[in-house]
């Protein structure tokens, strides 16, 4: 054989090595066609900020038995997990939680013991945020209009989740906005949103927190007990490495829900949140038939605005938010209009 033959062999094997797998530039290009696939999905879903979405704040007209807020717990920054199993709750469930840094599949229920769920939970987990209101404005009512039931009175802890994190540049100067869904009795007006604080990564007592001041409200809809917080950072590690949990937890999803999309009981509903202002614990149920919007989950004082994540649902860019418990059953914001 002559060397010009093995150059040719040689050189043949290479393209095909190079046809077989692509190169890190196309690695690059589809993972970029990925995300703004991606953020087209969430500038369809995002809520327009707008005066009347803000005046319907005070129209309200929601029909709840008992809001989740943990209006007077005490401070749980370094609980131990120990102590939040023992803590003293109306509810007595606490065992049904599971920690969000010690959740593997087979803490799932049996149907759905599989690793890869276990890993859009944990997604999830990444997103999902302590909130701490310190002022209750002189606009909230006593009562839901035309009900019986209290309207809390703020000054609370609950719960969030980061929809979307980016850059904003304007006369030289930069800065990060991270938007944070939650329940609109949470944060129900602008003063209220003045004296907020959003609390990132609290998984366990001895997690480095990242705390960030909300500077405004841009939506308010009490029609389904949701509202959309902004923060801001000149932390742009921080701003990318959110954009990019955003990206893991949807793509996650998005490969689960179409492989198990055909399962035969496919109703797992589950959600994250900090009751009684604890690290972030993972609840996990089923949604009650025939009303998806009412669900078997365990939830506390605390859980208000945590978002409420099922397999069987298509775009996970906004998620219902969590409201309060009636009847025995977990509500979310969108049972409340019916």
């Amino acid at each position: 054989m002559s060397s010009t033959d093995g150059t040719l062999r040689e050189s043949n094997r290479n393209a095909k090595k190079r046809s077989a797998s692509p190169s890190k530039q196309e690695q690059q290009g589809r993972e970029s066609a990925k995300r703004r696939e991606i953020r087209s999905d969430y500038q369809k879903v995002e809520p327009n900020s707008d005066q009347e979405n803000m005046e319907r704040a005070y129209e309200l007209d929601m029909d709840i038995l008992q809001t989740e807020l943990a209006d007077d717990e005490p401070d749980c920054r370094f609980a131990e997990s120990s102590s939040f199993l023992n803590y003293q709750c109306t509810k007595g469930n606490h065992k049904d939680y599971v920690p969000i840094d010690s959740l593997f599949y087979p803490t799932l229920p049996e149907a759905y013991e599989r690793e890869d769920i276990a890993s859009v939970v944990k997604a999830l987990g990444k997103l999902v945020v302590k909130i701490e209101v310190n002022h209750s404005s002189p606009r909230r009512p006593k009562l839901f209009p035309g009900k019986n039931a209290k309207f809390p009175k703020g000054h609370c802890r609950a719960t969030g989740k980061i929809i979307f994190s980016e850059r904003k540049r304007d006369f030289g100067q930069e800065w990060g906005e991270i938007k944070i869904a939650t329940s609109s009795h949470v944060v129900f007006d602008q003063s209220e949103a003045e004296h907020t604080t959003c609390i990132l990564n609290f998984d366990n007592a001895d997690s480095e927190v990242v705390k960030l001041k909300c500077t405004k409200v841009t939506y308010v809809n009490t029609e389904q007990d949701n509202c959309l917080l902004i923060c801001k950072t000149g932390d742009m590690n921080l701003v990318k490495q959110l954009m990019d949990n955003i990206y893991d937890f949807v793509n996650t999803h998005k490969e689960l829900h179409e492989k198990y999309r055909n399962l035969p009981k496919n109703d797992l509903v589950l959600t994250v949140s900090h009751p009684h202002g604890h690290t972030k614990q993972v609840s996990i149920g089923s949604y009650a038939e025939p009303d998806k919007n009412k669900y078997h989950l365990t939830t506390c004082k605390g859980s208000s605005g945590a978002p409420i994540y099922r397999l069987n649902q298509e775009k996970v860019w906004v998620l219902e938010v969590h409201s309060g418990s009636a009847d025995g059953l977990a509500v979310s914001g969108l049972q409340l209009n019916k």
